[in-house]
C-alpha cells in the first residue's frame, strides 16, 4: 500500500444501480442496488473461509453463488480518513437468504497492533461482532485477513441480523493501540444482502468472491517474497449468454491507483476502464460486462499496474436474465384411456431454461379431470400448488411465484390427480424442452403402474 497516500480523503457518494452502468465516484454516498432475478430456485453455495497473516494475501475465491428470485443489494461507504466510520443502508423488502458485512483497518505496519470494534444494528455480541484485537503479522483471528504492511480486512456473516425493508446500520471504529503506533483508520464498509422476493424481482445468477489479494512490487522484506503483480478470480459454472439481459462486475480495490491506471482490470480478456479508481484509499467500482460473458470459465484479472501496493478483497458478478415465458407441454396422448385418478411420481429432465408459474391438466372429454396437488423439487427447488375446488379457473393451479427449471438439470415431480385426467401410457415421454419419465403411479385403489404420465402443461401465465 502507499503509506503516505492514506492522508488523502475520499468523497462520500451515493449511487443506486437499476441498470448496468459504471459507478461514479463523485456521487454522494455510493450505493449499488443490483436488482435480481426471478429464478426458479434458490441454489446457493456458501464456502467457509479461515484467515491469518500473509504478506502476499489470499486470492479471491467464491464464498457464495446461486440463483435467486429476488435481488442482490450492495451498499458501501468508502474511506474518509476517519477512525470511526458508519454505513446506513436502506435494505429492500424481501426474504433475506444471506448477508455479508466487511470492513478494513490500516495498521500502519505489520508490527503494530490495536483494538477495534465492529457492530451491526447495534449488535456486538454475536456472529463475531464486537471488539477484536488486530495483531498485524501475528494475527490469527479467524475472520481477519492481514497482508503486507498492516492492511486488515474483516468479514462477518450477518444473515440473521439484517432486517429487510428497513434501515440497517454498521459501524467500524478504532478503540486503542496496544503495540506501536497502530493507525486504525477505516478503509470502508461494505454490506451485501441476497434476498428472495421483494418489490422488483428479476432473474439473476450471482457469485460473491472474497479474500484479500495483496499485489506488490519486489518489496525489501525478509524473508524475500519477490513481486506479486496480478491476480485472477474465477466465477465457475456454466451460463447461457444468449438469454442475458445484463451483467455487472463489482470489485473493491484498496490503495489504488497511484499513478493512475486505466487498464487495471480485465474480464475474460477484455479491458475494463479503471481510470476512476485513483483515490489511493478505497474504491468500489462496477462495470457492464454483458458483451464479454462466456458460457463457462468466466474470470476477472486484476493488476497493480505501476502502483507499488494494492489489495483486492471482494468481487461480485451478477448475471441478469429476463423471465422466459416458455412452457413444457406433454400434449394430448393418442389414446388417453383407461384413465383413473391417483398419485404420479417421476422426473423432468430439462434441456432449456423454462420459467413457469402455472400447471394445466388435460381432462378426458366430458369429465372434471384436474390436478389436486403438484410438487416440483430437487436441485435446490421446492415449489408446490394445491387445488381449491371447482372455483374460477379450477383446471389451472398457480405456484407461489415464478420458478425456473434450469437447463441441464433434472427435477422430481409429484402430481395427484382427480377424475379424470388424460394419461400417456408410457414410462418416458420426450417433449419440447425436456424428457418426462414415470417413476411410479399409484391409482386411487392402491394399484401401482410404471407406465403412466399425466397429460399436463407447465407454463408462465402473465395474469398471475
Amino acid at each position: 500500500m502507499h503509506n503516505a497516500g492514506h492522508a488523502r480523503e475520499h468523497p462520500r457518494g451515493k449511487l443506486i444501480l437499476t441498470t448496468i452502468i459504471p459507478a461514479h465516484k463523485n456521487m454522494h454516498k455510493k450505493q449499488l442496488a443490483l436488482g435480481v432475478v426471478i429464478a426458479l430456485a434458490l441454489v446457493m453455495v456458501i464456502t467457509p473461509a479461515s484467515a491469518d497473516y500473509n504478506f502476499c494475501g489470499w486470492p479471491l475465491e467464491t464464498r457464495a453463488s446461486g440463483t435467486v428470485n429476488g435481488g442482490v443489494f450492495i451498499d458501501y461507504v468508502p474511506w474518509n480518513g476517519s477512525k470511526d466510520l458508519s454505513l446506513t443502508s436502506s435494505v429492500p423488502n424481501g426474504t433475506v437468504q444471506w448477508a455479508y458485512l466487511c470492513t478494513g483497518f490500516w495498521g500502519g505496519t505489520a508490527n503494530y497492533q490495536g483494538w477495534v470494534n465492529v457492530t451491526f444494528n447495534g449488535i456486538s455480541d454475536r456472529n463475531g461482532l464486537g471488539s477484536i484485537h488486530l495483531q498485524g503479522k501475528d494475527d490469527t483471528n479467524p475472520t481477519v485477513w492481514c497482508t503486507t504492511h498492516g492492511k486488515h480486512w474483516l468479514y462477518y456473516n450477518v444473515t440473521d441480523l439484517v432486517t429487510a425493508g428497513a434501515v440497517n446500520t454498521a459501524r467500524a471504529r478504532k478503540i486503542n493501540e496496544t503495540y506501536g503506533a497502530f493507525d486504525g483508520r477505516v478503509y470502508g464498509i461494505v454490506l451485501v444482502v441476497i434476498y428472495e422476493g421483494g418489490d422488483n424481482p428479476k432473474i439473476i445468477h450471482y457469485w460473491l468472491n472474497d479474500g484479500n489479494d495483496a499485489l506488490h512490487y519486489d518489496a525489501p522484506v525478509f524473508p524475500p517474497v519477490g513481486e506479486h503483480n496480478t491476480g485472477t478470480t474465477y466465477f465457475n459454472g456454466t451460463v447461457d449468454p444468449a438469454n442475458l439481459t445484463g451483467a455487472q462486475l463489482a470489485m473493491v480495490l484498496l490503495t489504488a491507483y497511484d499513478p493512475p491506471c486505466s487498464t487495471g482490470v480485465t474480464f475474460n480478456g477484455y479491458s475494463l476502464d479503471t481510470s476512476l479508481m485513483d483515490s489511493n484509499t478505497f474504491e468500489l467500482n462496477t462495470w457492464n460486462v454483458s458483451p464479454y460473458v462466456g458460457e463457462s470459465e468466466n474470470r476477472a484479472v486484476y493488476s497493480r499496474c505501476e502502483d507499488t501496493f494494492i489489495n483486492v478483497p471482494l468481487a461480485i458478478l451478477t448475471l441478469e436474465y429476463s423471465p422466459e415465458k416458455t412452457e413444457l407441454d406433454t400434449g394430448l396422448p393418442e389414446n388417453p384411456y383407461p384413465s383413473i385418478p391417483g398419485i404420479h411420481r417421476g422426473t423432468i429432465e430439462v434441456t432449456t431454461n423454462i420459467t413457469l408459474n402455472t400447471i394445466y391438466t388435460y381432462p378426458c372429454a366430458g369429465t372434471g379431470g384436474h390436478t389436486e396437488y403438484v410438487r416440483i423439487y430437487g436441485n435446490g427447488l421446492n415449489t408446490s400448488a394445491s387445488w381449491r375446488g371447482y372455483l374460477g379457473d379450477w383446471r389451472n393451479l398457480t405456484f407461489d411465484g415464478p420458478v425456473t427449471l434450469e437447463k441441464g438439470k433434472t427435477y422430481n415431480y409429484e402430481i395427484r390427480t382427480g377424475s379424470y385426467p388424460q394419461l400417456h401410457h408410457q414410462d418416458e415421454l420426450p417433449v419440447a424442452g425436456g424428457v418426462i419419465r414415470c417413476t411410479s403411479f399409484t391409482d386411487v385403489n392402491g394399484k401401482e403402474y410404471d407406465k403412466a404420465i399425466p397429460a399436463f402443461k407447465l407454463y408462465y401465465d402473465d395474469r398471475q
